[in-house]
Parts: C-alpha cells; structure tokens; sequence
C-alpha cells in the first residue's frame, strides 16, 4: 500500500510543476497564429463587438479541438495555439480544423469562406508569442555567449569535446524565459479541508467532503470558479486532496467515504472530461472505492441532460455520485432516473438567522420528493444548529453537513458514533 502513495504523491506533484512550467516544453513545437483583424474586416457584425466577446465565442469552439497539451494564448492581433506535436503536417491539419470551424461559424457555409481566409490562420513562432506578451527575448551575442557556456561547461564536467549550439541555446533560453513569465503568472494550487458528513440512519460520522479552504464558500465551492481550464484544475486538485484524505483513514485503519467536487463543464467539455479522467484512470482501484464524486455549477436553469451525461461519465469510474442543487425548485419530473446516489441541497442561511425552522421542513419536502424519484439519498448541506439536525432526521434527510458538526480540518476527522441527543441544543461551532 505504501507504493501506492508514493505513486500517486510523485503523480500529482510533476503535474502541478507541469502547470507551473507548461509552456517551457513548446520550444520548436508548430505555432499558428488566428488573427482577429481579418474577420474585423470580413463580418461586418462583429466590428462592434468588445475584444473580450469574440474571445469568449472563439474559445469555445477552439478549446474542444485542443488536445491536453496543447496551449492557447490570448495575445497581440488575436490569438496563438502552441501545438504539443512536433509533427508540422499533423499541426497544420488541426489549425485548418479550428480556422475551418470559426469560419464556418461566422461566414454560415464553409463555401462562403473567401480564398483570403488562409490569412486569417498562419504559422507563426515562439519568438512573436514572447513579443506580444512583453517577454525579453534574448539577443544574438547572448545567444552566442550562452551556447560557448554552455559548451565549456559540459567539456569541463564531462571531459569530452562538445561542438556549440546556438539553436540549442536559444531553446534553453526560451525556455528560461517562459518559465519565469507565465510562473509570476500562474496561482499557487488550491488548498482544500475535510468537513464531517453526518449519517442520520446510523447516527456517526462516517464520511467527509472535501471543501476549498476559504473564508466562504457557497455548496462547497467557490462562488465564482473561473474559466472552464481553471476549474478543471481545481477539480483534480481537489481529486488529489481527497485521495490523500482516503489514503490517511486508510493508513489509520479505519473504512469512510470522501466526497470530492467536480464541477458539471469539466464533465461537458471533452478536453477536460479527458483530462480528469485520465486523472481517474491513475488511482487504485481500492482507493477509488472510497471516493465519491460531488457534482458541482448547475444553476437554475440548467439542463438536467447534462448533469445525466456527466453522472454517466463517471459511472464508468465511481460507484457513489452526488449532485449538488441550487434549488430545490428544479423540475425532475421528465429527466428519468440519473442514476445518482444522493441529491445534496444548501439550507438557506436566513432560516437560521431567523430562528423559523419550518422553512427548513420547506426545503427538506421538496428535496425528499426529488429524490424519491431519483431513487437517491437526501442531503443538506449548511446546517447549522442542532435542532435542525433533529427536524431533518425526522423528515427522512439521510445525510446532514454544515458547521454545526465541526471545522473543516487538514485530515478527515475520527469515524465515530454520533448520537443525536449529542447533537440537540448544540450551537454553531464552524465557519
């Protein structure tokens, strides 16, 4: 078991040093440039449309071409795509792709694209990229003096005649400039906590959700994640916390369930659907048994086809899935059975503010008959006095969370007996 750990640790550490320093390994990979001034002058409709618009619809229809290596920068007249093959013909199928899509998408038919398109996708290099984001390149001279450096030092340490090279240099340089830029960029990884999970059938603790380590959250994740790569992101950090969480109760030897976060676009998005399951594909398959997975950013309006085919994909990995609700007005009456183990909702703060409980036995009926049709457990999350504890148990709630339970903590806290006459008349301790 102990190389299992030390797998997984090694893992997720070159991955996190990966995202520190991505870029650094695209020198000399195929770099096309989209630019944004030709379809300013072909499509008269978008001349008045903010930068940040054409970006956005753009994006979406260039993210799902790129494989997991491969890095799209915003910058000078549009946009560039640093491709992860070395292969220029196989870079230059997949830059047509990408042209060919967004062409399609603006001018309606791909035979309306006029020849002059092939201007608005072109190869361009590393050096323009560093350009356009203000980053130093080095001179010639430098170059040359690195490569003679370069060269001295491997004869000096290896005693055996090296021939200089510059392009090499220039490589390793750029390397070295990257690095530096994009990590000032980069944010430090998120750190997450453990929150006690109360079993009401059972009356113990004998779960814990993995939640980000911030001052609020709202269902625990963050109000505002970010862009769709960001919070792919945040979910496989959040999938390493919660293992090395599995892996502490195990290594205690004690048996419990650790529920992680998985935000519903990295589920839709093919890209990052791959990339997190190729994350999946890593763990044990003892460890992954005790992971289950809470899916997260479904708003009101959300399409509840969706969420059936993230369930689905995680399926083919997970025995347990949650599904986290922004309301428990959403309407399941037409989706069918999903296949979820349980149904989470957020009791609202003003109940507790207001003292008036019987909103809550509100909430928990509607919940209860979601689930009922769902054939799923139901759960409340944000409890926070020991009375609503007892009235959701009553209402036939199976799963309760909320500060009233404790802190979340660095390490899952003691499985244990929890009976709820230790509960009654508690007052909030947590966040």
């Amino acid at each position: 078991m102990r190389s299992v750990e030390r797998k997984v640790t090694i893992h997720s550490d070159e991955r996190k040093l990966r995202n520190h320093i991505d870029l650094a390994q695209y020198a000399g990979f195929p770099v096309y440039l989209f630019d944004f001034e030709f379809l300013l002058g072909h499509v008269p409709q978008i001349t008045t449309w903010k930068r940040e618009k054409i970006e956005t619809i753009i994006g979406a229809r260039v993210d799902h071409v790129l494989d997991r290596a491969d890095v799209r920068i915003a910058g000078g007249p549009g946009f560039y795509v640093i491709f992860s093959s070395r292969d220029a013909e196989i870079a230059q199928v997949r830059a047509n792709v990408i042209s060919t899509d967004i062409l399609k998408h603006f001018f309606g038919t791909e035979s309306l694209i006029p020849e002059a398109a092939r201007a608005f996708c072109r190869l361009s290099d590393l050096k323009s990229v560093a350009g356009d984001l203000g980053v130093k390149l080095p001179s010639d001279q430098e170059i040359a003096a690195a490569a003679v450096g370069a060269a001295k030092k491997r004869v000096d340490q290896d005693n055996v005649a090296q021939e200089q090279q510059p392009a090499s240099s220039l490589i390793a340089d750029m390397n070295a400039l990257f690095r530096r830029h994009f990590g000032e960029q980069r944010r430090e990884p998120p750190k997450f906590l453990f929150a006690p999970i109360w079993d009401s059938a059972q009356e113990r603790t004998a779960s814990f959700a993995c939640v980000p380590a911030l001052s609020r959250v709202r269902g625990n994740v963050a109000e505002k994640p970010g862009l769709a790569a960001t919070i792919c992101d945040t979910d496989i950090s959040a999938l390493a916390f919660g293992l090395k969480g599995a892996w502490h109760v195990v290594s205690r030897g004690e048996i419990a369930l650790i529920t992680v976060p998985v935000h519903i676009e990295t589920l839709s998005w093919s890209k990052y659907r791959t990339a997190y399951l190729q994350e999946l594909a890593q763990i044990e398959h003892s460890l992954l048994n005790l992971l289950a997975f809470r899916i997260y950013g479904l708003d009101t309006g959300a399409s509840l086809s969706q969420l059936k085919q993230g369930v689905s994909v995680l399926r083919r990995h997970a025995k347990r899935i949650f599904a986290y609700l922004p309301s428990v007005g959403i309407d399941f009456s037409n989706a069918g059975v999903m296949g979820l183990t349980g149904i989470f909702a957020s009791a609202p703060d003003h109940i507790f503010r207001s003292g008036d409980l019987a909103l809550l036995t509100v909430v928990a009926s509607k919940l209860r008959r979601i689930c009922a049709n769902q054939n799923a457990f139901a759960c409340v999350d944000n409890v926070q006095c020991g009375a609503a504890v007892g009235l959701l148990k009553s209402q036939g709630i199976r799963f309760v969370a909320g500060p009233i339970f404790d802190r979340p903590s660095e390490e899952p806290g003691p499985v244990k007996p929890f009976p709820l006459s230790d509960i009654i008349g508690t007052s909030l301790v947590g966040i």
